[in-house]
């Protein structure tokens, strides 16, 4: 079974609950999770189970996390002004769908599976080279309409290199289709991956 299931379950809580009802969403994610918080060092960095560090992000955040066994996803949710369905989704994750472990076809991997539980038409607004965890990294953008249930998402999504395996960083918004999206979200994002290193080697570089 490909190790994405975790994460793919807390983004599904996270997307299918909080359409609905935000505090069970975030009920739901504490059962799996425990919430662990981090902590803030001396030079004011969140760190995340002595592993991850990176600028905390705004009050307005939330943090939503899972950990299990060598998996990590970190999850930070924000209810956006507006309507229901308006929220925003910044997330870190070691196992992004696929198993290629060559950027640019893992993010076609990805691709086929992202927004696969809902109904909605893509489009890649941009795709670019870029710098992530001190290496290469690979940064989308991408919006999706259903003009059906009157709803639209606008995603960024970084894919980068922890050793020899892919990781992905992704921030996700949700609109109607009449509500503009909130673009100094990704701003946060930005600094979120500009700003964030890991502090030990993972499960699979200590192989």
């Amino acid at each position: 079974m490909n190790r994405n299931c975790p994460f793919l379950f807390c983004i599904l809580l996270a997307v299918i609950y909080m359409l609905h009802d935000p505090a069970t969403a975030r009920e739901a994610l504490a059962q799996t999770s425990g919430q662990t918080q981090y902590r803030v060092n001396e030079n004011g960095k969140a760190v995340y189970q002595d592993e991850f560090e990176f600028v905390p992000l705004p009050s307005e955040w939330e943090l939503l996390s899972h950990a299990e066994g060598s998996d990590t996803v970190i999850i930070f949710y924000r209810k956006d002004p507006g309507s229901s369905l308006s929220r925003t989704i910044i997330a870190y994750n070691e196992e992004p769908y696929g198993y290629s472990r060559q950027l640019e076809e893992r993010a076609r991997e990805f691709m086929n599976r992202f927004l696969w539980d809902a109904i909605m038409q893509q489009q890649i607004l941009e795709q670019k080279k870029t710098r992530a965890l001190g290496g290469e990294g690979l940064d989308l953008v991408i919006e999706a309409k259903d003009k059906i249930d009157g709803k639209k998402v606008r995603a960024e999504i970084v894919f980068a290199k922890r050793g020899e395996r892919i990781v992905a960083f992704n921030v996700t918004q949700w609109r109607t289709l009449d509500e503009p999206f909130d673009l100094s979200a990704f701003d946060v994002f930005s600094r979120f991956v500009g700003t964030f290193k890991t502090l030990k080697k993972s499960f699979y570089e200590n192989l």
